[in-house]
């Protein structure tokens, strides 16, 4: 269908939008305003997600005059013309408020669906508020094991109004899978409709496969070649390429290379926005170049712009950043990071260094008051004692409480009670651990307090040289034994050196020493070429070995090997703890060996034993490693400079030492509430809810029964295992149904073990798709039943109302009140029947059109319709002060902080407190608004 400029269409995926006005339409793109909701999309065209929206006579709509009833339509050009009592008007002049013809009218004018159309749209209502409502909406959809530690981390992130944090957790904890599973969360509740994701370039198609594989989420990937072919489009000069699509993957030195593509993602207006390894944003300069055509695209320096994010941090009000190693550059990186998050919280960095020094006391204060319930004042920091939640659990006379979750989001809260109120104690851990710890932007859970790791075998290589003949010798030899194992045993190899020069040169050594298969994955090959060298080497009967450069230590997943060789040690514990990661990963099963080649009596053989002697590493992660590593630098280039027995004998003395104190002071402060932070059995709840909406079979029946009533083509395969394939014109449109069809699982644990099947959830976006497409429509909105077998004859009018709240997506409205369905059923006499379950369950068939067209009248007469309308009022009053309650209570909880830290920081709380109120106004006056639409309406006529 042609689509132009002045037209009216809707979004599928965003039907609360409203009426949409096509304001542009040219090279391949088509600018939709929304007025009802004041929101502008951008979409590709053809394949964008919107429906053409077009009234027919007896539609009820609203034009400049007010509303009325559509008399006649005509069309000319492609636009389409109305006649509303009398007069004409171009459908550009409608109302931005998405009307349709109401079941009322169907009802009299003797246009009515089946009663089995109007039970399934009845169902498909409740099931869709259902789902809104959720706690599992975004985490259920998601093709991954139950891990509570992640899950927990995703509950608490996702729930905040801002959720701008770092996900530090150490190597191969999912820091990956964290990220997506908040970004799915965040997209399906409409929070996050425009994302921007940016990572090194090496691992860009990771990213892509994971979100597709995991999430069915279908992002567009960026790149230089990608955004100047936009711009040359016909009608493209001066369009950002940004605005192309809505979710945007692309690697950091797209937006670091050159000043121009910077400023265009900064202004393409984001809701998310996600950075993978940021701790190298700290150790790189920005801008290589004059600004708009310099900077080097190299792979030493790709995506090294703190400048670049730390610009779109401050436009994007949700970010994620990832980092196993925030401290790589030292605390000063690791306050960049946090500062980009929250300014307010860490606004000067000696100040950021000094509470440092405090994590200690804090930490003994939250053990006593979770120990006892009790606060002593007397060990509160001065300007803790006069917090609201503070005072809550001092005060003699019962203080006032609000849980954890409603101090960082708006979940509910506990009762208030006195002294030892589980909720004011929780609400003043809070507190303490935000403004006092590490804060609440920062989340590391640790191996240490986890379980499911392999475990880690140490290999040291003394060789009699160091030669590269001696070493690619011992490499050959290795490969010998490895290949002896036999096939199938997953005895692969992957070595990892610092330079791409280093990984190209071995290849030619080693194959003029041994006949292997071997892959090479380095910055010098393009992306294409480093994703398929990865892929061989993951394949069966792939690549034996896999020789890397630095790249191929931080991000990929090479799990599936069993042997990690360590070519040149680095001295930086992050890097070689990042080394391990690839194959050290939650779930993996079996031994990791790792070899590190070495030549005897030399620098090498001193570093190897001071970071396995000294530092206890190699064998198991060590938290506060570069702490340490840092504090003995000076004396260990001494002894690597002039490597003596006597020297490194000293070195490791003063290392164990240091580690020891280091240790002390990072289990009793730091670490201790990093792990508070994290700890608290959300993760456990979350999983076990998970688990039981799983196994809920009545979703499979419904969906199966919505999918086959659009006139889809379903067979079943096997037990929870079916066959979809498009059987109608509108079934073709439905979103993730490719043309040969789709095979579909309803069970978690075959989803993990076949990626060739769908996973089918309410998560996912064909039956989410379906359930718009049927509510979108007027199928199933008027009926007209009979029921026999009843102890008298009688009348009965059943009206389901959907309760909105129409509001820009930004404010997130739905989070305090989604859309809400009200069923209502009355009979002849005006009395309330909704709350009769039986009612629910009465077999109804098909009404006569004679039947409709003599009780149409008699529910006319006893005004049903009105009493009706009059029994969902108070309910919309109810609905509306719970929501405003809820939403008050989140946003105080956020204005209490900013205030709190501005008068720590001696600073005015302006800022995010004065955008806090805007929005608590501006919620206030949209949930106040939420109007009651009569969505369907059926009659049922009782004889005995």
């Amino acid at each position: 269908m042609r689509i132009l400029t002045g037209q009216r269409w809707a979004s599928d995926p965003e039907p609360e939008l409203g009426l949409g006005l096509v304001t542009g339409a040219h090279g391949g793109r088509v600018t939709v305003n929304f007025p009802a909701t004041g929101e502008k999309r951008v979409y590709a065209w053809p394949g964008a997600p919107l429906a053409r929206v077009i009234f027919h006579p007896g539609d009820r709509v609203e034009g400049p005059g007010g509303p009325g009833k559509v008399e006649s339509v005509r069309e000319e050009n492609g636009l389409i013309f109305y006649q509303i009592t009398g007069v004409e008007i171009p459908e550009a002049e409608l109302s931005g408020l998405l009307a349709r013809r109401g079941p009322r009218d169907r009802l009299e004018s003797g246009q009515v669906d089946g009663n089995e159309d109007f039970e399934l749209r009845r169902e498909a209502l409740f099931r869709r508020a259902h789902w809104q409502r959720s706690p599992v909406r975004g985490f259920q959809g998601a093709r991954m094991e139950l891990i509570p530690h992640q899950l927990g981390i995703v509950a608490e992130v996702s729930g905040r109004l801002r959720p701008r944090v770092l996900l530090a957790d150490e190597v191969g904890l999912g820091k990956t899978i964290e990220a997506c599973l908040i970004l799915h969360r965040l997209h399906l509740t409409g929070r996050a409709d425009r994302v921007l994701i940016a990572v090194p370039e090496p691992l860009v198609h990771q990213w892509f496969v994971e979100l597709l594989r995991r999430f069915s989420l279908r992002f567009s990937i960026f790149d230089e070649e990608r955004c100047e072919a936009i711009e040359n489009e016909p009608e493209g000069e001066g369009f950002n390429p940004f605005l192309d699509s809505q979710l945007v993957l692309c690697g950091l030195n797209l937006l670091t290379g050159r000043r121009q593509r910077a400023d265009q993602a900064v202004n393409a207006g984001w809701d998310l926005l996600i950075v993978d390894e940021a701790h190298r944003l700290t150790r790189v300069p920005a801008f290589d170049g004059d600004g708009d055509d310099g900077g080097s695209q190299n792979g030493d320096d790709e995506g090294q712009a703190l400048e670049v994010i730390g610009r779109l941090a401050a436009a994007v009000p949700g970010v994620l950043l990832l980092s196993g190693t925030p401290q790589q550059s030292g605390w000063q990186g690791q306050f960049a990071l946090l500062q980009l998050l929250d300014p307010a919280r860490y606004a000067e960095e000696a100040v950021f260094h000094a509470e440092s020094g405090h994590y200690g006391e804090i930490a003994q204060v939250i053990e006593h008051l979770d120990a006892t319930g009790t606060l002593d004042p007397a060990r509160l920091p001065p300007e803790v004692r006069d917090w609201p939640e503070t005072l809550a659990v001092l005060a003699d006379d019962g203080g006032k409480g609000i849980s954890k979750n409603e101090c960082h989001s708006d979940g509910e809260g506990g009762k208030s009670g006195g002294n030892n109120t589980p909720a004011a104690a929780a609400a003043l851990r809070a507190a303490l651990l935000d403004r006092c710890g590490i804060g609440r932007v920062m989340f590391r859970n640790v191996r240490s307090s986890l379980a499911g790791f392999p475990g880690r075998e140490v290999h040291a290589a003394p060789l009699p040289d160091a030669s590269g003949e001696t070493r690619v010798r011992w490499l050959a030899e290795l490969l010998r034994r490895c290949a002896g194992a036999g096939p199938g045993t997953g005895e692969k190899v992957l070595l990892i050196c610092h330079a791409s020069e280093t990984a190209e040169q071995l290849r030619e050594s080693l194959l003029g020493e041994i006949q292997v298969k071997t892959g090479v994955f380095h910055e010098g090959l393009n992306l294409l070429q480093r994703d398929r060298q990865a892929a061989w080497f993951s394949e069966e009967d792939g690549a034996d070995i896999l020789l890397c450069s630095e790249i191929g230590g931080e991000g990929r997943n090479f799990q599936f090997a069993r042997h990690l060789v360590l070519w040149d040690l680095p001295d930086d514990p992050d890097v070689v703890e990042q080394r391990i990661g690839r194959l050290d990963r939650i779930g993996r099963r079996g031994t990791i060996q790792i070899h590190v080649p070495f030549a005897a009596g030399t620098a090498e053989e001193f570093l190897f034993r001071w970071m396995t002697e000294g530092l206890g590493l190699l064998h198991a992660p060590v938290s506060g490693a570069s702490r340490m590593a840092e504090e003995t630098a000076f004396l260990r280039r001494g002894v690597l400079e002039n490597p003596t027995p006597e020297g490194l004998e000293t070195l490791i003395r003063e290392t164990r030492r240091v580690k020891e104190r280091i240790g002390r002071e990072l289990a009793s402060g730091y670490d201790r509430l990093l792990q508070w932070q994290t700890a608290d059995g959300t993760g456990d709840v979350m999983a076990d809810r998970i688990r039981e909406s799983d196994s809920v079979k009545a979703w499979e029946t419904w969906c199966v029964r919505l999918l086959e009533s659009l006139g889809m083509q379903v067979e079943p395969l096997r037990a929870r295992h079916w066959q979809f394939q498009a059987g109608s014109a509108e079934t073709e449109s439905l979103p993730e149904l490719p043309v040969e069809g789709l095979s579909a699982v309803f069970e978690r644990a075959e989803a993990l073990t076949r990626e060739d099947a769908a996973f089918m959830t309410p998560d996912h976006p064909l039956p989410r798709g379906a359930a718009e497409l049927l509510l979108g429509g007027t199928r199933g909105s008027a009926a007209c039943g009979v029921v026999t077998g009843q102890n008298r004859p009688g009348l009965m009018l059943e009206v389901c109302y959907v309760l909105e709240c129409v509001a820009r997506p930004a404010l997130q409205a739905d989070r305090f009140l989604p859309s809400l369905p009200l069923r209502v059923a009355v009979d002849e006499k005006g009395a309330d029947l909704s709350e009769n379950q039986a009612l629910l369950k009465l077999r109804v068939t098909d009404a006569e059109a004679s039947v409709l067209k003599a009780a149409w009248p008699a529910v006319k007469h006893f005004d049903l319709p009105a009493r009706a309308a009059a029994l969902a009022a108070p309910r919309r009053t109810a609905a509306i002060a719970g929501a405003l309650k809820k939403m008050n209570r989140a946003l105080e909880a956020d204005l209490t902080r900013q205030e709190i830290l501005a008068r720590r920081q001696n600073r005015p709380a302006g800022g995010e407190a004065d955008e806090l109120r805007a929005r608590q106004a501006e919620l206030q006056e949209a949930i106040s608004s939420a109007r009651l639409r009569m969505d369907s309406m059926r009659i049922l006529v009782m004889k005995r």
